[in-house]
């Protein structure tokens, strides 16, 4: 039966019925509720609202959220999660994981004239090996100086694991000093068993005078003067038609002395043009031979204006086919042997004496280093 007016007395209490309607004070604590729940909060302090006023709309005061990031959460990749921070909040702390204690070079420091400044730099080291070596800041430079370029790190550590060889001999000439290097690169060594000095080996087939000064021009661009400068040209000038014995010694002549403007502190070495058994330029072997006299002219030239010194090879003589190739000009495996070895020999003798000429005689003898200072 329908009921128009009158309700049912229990249907209150049904647990079907309808709630009754909540006040905007009730809606504003039961949403901040379900936000706070929303998020995990400190269970220390709990933060609960406070409500002002009855008759107007809630006013909640929410304190500023901070996110605290843990060192284990960092460690097992755990996504941030926002929480409440407190005034007694504590920061973790981390810790670091123990080094092993390195081993340093020993250090070798120079105590005349040495000072450190405010930061404890002596100068710029370098290591040689397994040892440090320090190279002392000048006394000139005032602490600023030495500071700025100590913690600016403006000056490198040079890692050196050879002794450096800063000494160089230049070897330069025609197509027996090209082939004489291979030889050497094959059954010898391209430096010849030196190690206070480094060989540097340039030799340029159908070489004629008038490129030496030119070529060492050009090698003076890249690199330092050597020490000892040895020069084998030439021979491929005997017999120019374009010319006469005379003139091809006064033009060598003055060529010697422009390289020793160029190269002062270089020691220069004439090598001695060897025989031939054809020469091209020349009508006769014998004119050829006439020609080479300007060995001995150029020898003493260089040993006496230039300060220099004079190889020969007694042994290579033209009488000696196997020394030579088909062509009578370019030398076998024998006479390249005999030719790198009195290299070798005269360079050492100028090394570590005071002679002038190679090898040694009598006449030569007399001519030393000291009596021609």
């Amino acid at each position: 039966m329908l009921r128009a007016n009158k309700a049912r007395a229990s249907k209150a209490k049904s647990p079907y019925a309808r709630p009754p309607p909540r006040t905007s004070v009730e809606r504003s604590i039961v949403a901040t509720t379900v936000t706070t729940q929303a998020s995990p909060v400190s269970s220390t302090e709990p933060i609960i609202p406070t409500v002002t006023g009855l008759h107007s709309e809630a006013a909640i005061s929410v304190p500023p959220r901070s996110y605290v990031v843990s060192h284990g959460s960092l460690a097992q990749s755990v996504p941030l999660q926002p929480v409440y921070g407190t005034a007694d909040t504590q920061t973790p702390v981390v810790q670091t994981l123990p080094t092993q204690p390195t081993v340093e070079p020993q250090l070798h420091i120079p105590t005349a004239g040495t000072t450190a400044d405010s930061s404890g730099s002596f100068g710029c080291g370098v290591v040689f090996g397994d040892e440090w070596s320090v190279l002392a800041w000048p006394e000139s430079w005032s602490q600023e100086i030495r500071r700025a370029i100590t913690l600016l790190e403006l000056v490198p550590i040079v890692i050196v694991k050879k002794k450096i060889v800063s000494d160089y001999i230049w070897i330069i000439g025609s197509s027996l000093i090209y082939w004489a290097q291979k030889y050497a690169q094959q059954r010898v060594n391209s430096n010849l068993g030196f190690e206070s000095h480094r060989i540097i080996w340039h030799g340029i087939r159908g070489m004629v005078w008038s490129q030496l000064y030119p070529t060492i021009q050009k090698k003076l661009k890249n690199n330092n003067p050597p020490t000892i400068l040895v020069i084998h040209c030439g021979g491929n000038d005997i017999g120019n038609p374009h010319s006469t014995l005379k003139g091809l010694q006064m033009y060598m002549k003055s060529t010697i002395v422009n390289i020793s403007q160029l190269m002062p502190k270089t020691v220069i070495v004439w090598s001695h043009i060897l025989p031939r058994s054809n020469w091209t330029l020349c009508l006769s072997n014998k004119d050829g031979e006439n020609w080479r006299r300007i060995n001995s002219a150029l020898a003493t030239f260089v040993v006496k204006k230039a300060c220099g010194a004079s190889i020969k090879y007694p042994d290579i003589l033209i009488r000696h086919v196997s020394l030579f190739r088909k062509d009578g000009i370019h030398l076998s495996d024998l006479g390249n042997d005999i030719f790198v070895n009195s290299l070798r020999n005269a360079l050492g003798l100028f090394l570590s004496t005071t002679d002038r000429f190679y090898p040694n005689t009598t006449t030569s003898q007399a001519l030393s280093w000291s009596n021609l200072e």
